[in-house]
């Protein structure tokens, strides 16, 4: 499901660390939502703070179990990709879009440390050293003239990132699905089949996980991003 998979494996460095700092940053905002929202505390509207429509949708529960089926798909050799679908490459896509929260975090982190702290700079230390491996064996005069690593202008490094998630991704498929609202069935399969989607492609839905089964969900989202948080105490 996830375009350049022919030329990259994407549980294999430094790919998966990409992946995973996007994941990490979009589980912790939902996930520490989730439980606010489970404990009766007040917590943000569910599509704040997403850019990605068709995933902005969701609930967060759903949300929840589109990041693991995606997560463990990305993340792991042998783990199973999920059906091509809106739902599925909107996932995706916001992983993605994600880092530049995540670039926003480490770079405004780095501004006010202390000078015997040392800086983390794991993000933009992954997007260096995956452009240069793209750029291998491409004439000096096309190669892009990337940021330094101590770089703190975020805007040198969010076309990177823009440029990564053209690169990963196959096309936009899943932000059109307005083309199909009010067309006829007619003319709504000769578009699926223009654009090369299966008639399912804007219908297939996302999960509802509950009670136990979600509480499951998030055990294993926390343990792929490597955050420490539980359903447990919530009530439902």
């Amino acid at each position: 499901m996830f375009y350049a998979t022919d030329e990259i494996a994407t549980h294999e460095e430094p790919w998966r660390s990409l992946f995973q700092i996007g994941l990490e940053s979009l589980a912790y905002s939902l996930c520490g939502d989730l439980v606010l929202e489970l404990t009766d505390e007040e917590a943000d509207d569910s599509n704040a703070g997403f850019d990605v429509e068709v995933f902005a949708r969701l609930t967060r529960q759903q949300k929840v179990a589109m990041l693991v089926s995606v997560g463990h798909a990305l993340l792991e050799r042998n783990a199973p990709s999920p059906m091509k679908s809106a739902v599925v490459d909107a996932t995706f896509c916001s992983i993605i879009d994600q880092l530049h929260v995540a670039l926003e975090f480490e770079v405004d982190r780095e501004r006010y440390l202390e000078d015997s702290e040392k800086p983390d700079r794991k993000l933009r230390q992954t997007l260096l050293t995956i452009c240069r491996s793209l750029q291998e064996g491409d004439p000096p005069e096309e190669c892009e003239r990337l940021p330094r690593i101590d770089c703190l202008q975020r805007d040198r490094w969010r076309p990177l990132i823009d440029r990564l998630q053209d690169f990963l991704l196959e096309d936009y498929d899943f932000d059109l699905e307005h083309l199909f609202c009010d067309d006829s069935p007619e003319q709504s399969a000769y578009l699926k089949t223009v654009m090369l989607v299966h008639d399912d492609y804007f219908t297939d839905t996302a999960p509802e996980p509950t009670g136990q089964q979600l509480a499951k969900l998030v055990k294993e989202l926390s343990a792929m991003a490597d955050l420490e948080l539980s359903l447990e105490a919530a009530k439902k």
